[in-house]
């Protein structure tokens, strides 16, 4: 992709701003006012529809010149829509804004004028705010994470950039680290950051530039996505940073056990779902031996069981079976290891 910077009258670059879209007119609509309200000028707005079909469309309230891009079927992931609006779009710096969320007027000004100072920047965040589904601040919000000097150690570790709509992206950003992988449903963007991580350098800003919103039809609240993904997100790191990082293989086989413990957690809440659970819980141990929390899984969905009882276990004194009770060591039925599911 070229660097085409669209400055128009000395007004500063293009930003082309992506948003996916599906079925929520309402919150779609939000959204485009708030890209309306930037300080910056010099955008365009390219809204990529996932099949959601003429009536929701119909609904959209769109800008003079802005960009719609219609699926002619459901692909059911952002990733596709993103990767669509980016070769759609024109500008030097990309933005994303789900359809949910909204940006503070100063957002993209902010970023551009990071990106503007140093060309070596592939990717800017700022600090997100959450609001509930009627668009009303919440009370307790998150803490601004802290860059580390190893930024792709902690990104491996923990997603810190909490949703696309808190990034910008250098256009040329995509020649180097390539598009979102869209086989990776439900956490494309924690693989694009990573990769970002390693190609190149991110910049953080504290400043709060994007409303979060929280609403039940959220596809983070779907926990078998987001886990199912998250293993994926770290098996296929391992393989890419197999030679250039090989002090990763320890973090990256211990994050993936964790998130298959996660997973398992997510199947026992899920009715007829105990066998697989033991299954990803093996799965776990195998990946990561050291997880000694995997060992033990209960009724209640409580992977690892409560504080007191992980101290227990650590002295070697008791574990929590399928039913929830908590036994001795010596009723080896009760670790997932033993049981039939494990078994060759």
């Amino acid at each position: 992709m070229s660097d085409r910077d669209g400055c128009v009258n000395g007004v500063g670059p293009l930003i082309s701003v992506v948003m996916s879209a599906y079925r929520q007119p309402a919150f779609l609509n939000q959204a485009i006012e708030s890209v309306l309200r930037q300080t910056w000028s010099n955008i365009e707005i390219i809204v990529v529809d996932d099949a959601s079909g003429a009536d929701f469309v119909e609904q959209y309230r769109l800008p003079p010149g802005a960009k719609l891009l219609i699926h002619d079927r459901n692909r059911a992931t952002a990733a596709v829509n993103r990767n669509a609006g980016i070769h759609l779009s024109t500008g030097k710096y990309i933005a994303f804004l789900d359809q949910d969320d909204q940006w503070v007027p100063e957002k993209l000004a902010w970023q551009a004028a990071i990106m503007e100072r140093d060309a070596a920047v592939l990717l800017t965040f700022g600090h997100y705010c959450r609001i509930d589904a009627a668009g009303v601040q919440k009370d307790k919000q998150p803490e601004t994470p802290k860059l580390q000097r190893d930024l792709l150690r902690q990104m491996i570790h923990r997603n810190i950039i909490h949703c696309p709509s808190q990034v910008m992206m250098r256009r040329t950003a995509f020649d180097t680290i390539g598009l979102f992988d869209e086989t990776i449903r439900g956490a494309a963007d924690w693989d694009m950051w990573i990769r970002a991580a390693a190609h190149g350098a991110i910049v953080q800003d504290s400043r709060v530039v994007t409303f979060y919103r929280e609403h039940p039809d959220q596809w983070s609240r779907q926990g078998m996505l987001i886990t199912t993904a998250s293993v994926r997100v770290m098996e296929k790191t391992a393989e890419w940073t197999r030679e250039q990082r090989p002090d990763l293989a320890g973090l990256l086989r211990r994050r993936c056990g964790r998130w298959l413990r996660e997973m398992a957690r997510v199947q026992i809440r899920t009715p007829d779902q105990a066998r697989p659970a033991i299954a990803t819980l093996c799965r776990a141990l195998r990946t990561w031996p050291g997880d000694v929390q995997a060992l033990w899984v209960d009724g209640a969905g409580a992977v690892g069981g409560k504080p007191g009882e992980r101290d227990e276990r650590r002295r070697g004194r008791c574990t929590r079976s399928i039913d929830g009770a908590v036994r001795t060591r010596s009723s080896r039925l009760n670790c997932c290891c033993f049981q039939s599911a494990c078994r060759p």
